[in-house]
């Protein structure tokens, strides 16, 4: 078989192939046994058909369509193989001469990964974002630990923003209760104005006892049945609870962690800090590096 390759553009290649009768037979071959098993002659048994008949049966284009469905995908193959070709997309395919038992000539248009000519790595450069946990992330996972270990106790003054308040809270439409929205011993935290802004507005400085009744419309953003219409809300006070946060001491690590110290705390945090600084710093540099690469490279798209 020969085979010849010329080059149209980066990403796509024409590849000339002629095989000689010898190696088209084997498909052939194939061929003629495919048509065998799927034909219905008189006279004989099915897959034993022979290839005379078969000819006369079906006639010669049949006979041929059927030898190049077997022989170009395999020839092609071949081809690509002895080129290094990688095709990234069905080839299109045009016969320029063949007829059953003599030579084949094809050509085949080819997409392929372009050639990529890569710049020189030792002249790209770029600076390592520091992996060192800074003293600001501690503390802010510090504080987050603080605050799972926090308490809700009950306070006798007015509520303020991030208080927590126990209500009764109910809701109605024209006098009928919304069940989704109601509800007795609720725990709402002061502003987080959910489900309404409004609810935030009026229990602010409110005391345990009071009673607040206002109307509002609910979010069409919150959907359900209610969504964009007004109802009423009337809200009882039962208590008013301050978040207490407890020291950050040794005490406390002893009581967050299984170390006895803050400061055996903070190290550990430190350390935990910068194993993920240091898996974002490697990512960080990759892509920066990638970036420069791409900056550099001319592809052109299959």
């Amino acid at each position: 078989m020969k085979t010849s390759l010329t080059r149209h553009s980066a990403s796509k290649v024409r590849v000339q192939v002629e095989a000689t009768s010898e190696e088209v037979e084997p498909a052939v071959q194939r061929a003629v046994r495919s048509l065998s098993n799927q034909v219905k002659v008189p006279g004989f048994r099915k897959g034993h058909v022979p290839r005379k008949v078969l000819e006369t049966r079906l006639g010669a284009e049949a006979m041929r369509d059927a030898v190049l469905r077997e022989a170009i995908p395999e020839l092609l193959q071949k081809a690509t193989d002895e080129e290094t070709l990688a095709p990234v997309a069905p080839p299109q395919v045009e016969v320029t001469s063949y007829d059953v038992g003599a030579d084949l000539s094809f050509e085949a248009t080819v997409e392929v990964r372009p050639e990529i000519e890569l710049p020189d790595f030792a002249m790209l450069s770029t600076t390592r974002p520091s992996s060192k946990a800074t003293p600001e992330e501690i503390d802010d996972q510090l504080k987050r630990m603080q605050d799972r270990f926090s308490t809700l106790e009950p306070v006798q003054r007015p509520a303020r923003a991030g208080d927590y308040m126990l209500v009764d809270i109910h809701t109605t439409l024209h006098g009928n209760e919304i069940a989704e929205l109601s509800g007795n011993d609720q725990l709402y935290e002061l502003g987080s104005a959910w489900p309404v802004k409004e609810l935030d507005d009026e229990l602010a400085a409110k005391r345990t006892g009071d009673i607040v009744k206002f109307n509002a419309t609910i979010p069409e953003g919150l959907g359900g049945e209610h969504a964009g219409k007004e109802v009423t809300f009337q809200v009882l006070v039962k208590e008013v609870r301050e978040k207490k946060l407890p020291p950050l001491d040794d005490e406390f690590a002893k009581t967050s962690s299984e170390f006895e110290t803050l400061d055996e705390l903070r190290a550990d945090l430190a350390q935990r800090i910068e194993k993920i600084k240091v898996v974002q710093a490697d990512a960080e540099v990759r892509n920066r590096i990638l970036e420069q690469v791409l900056d550099d490279v001319e592809v052109e798209a299959p």
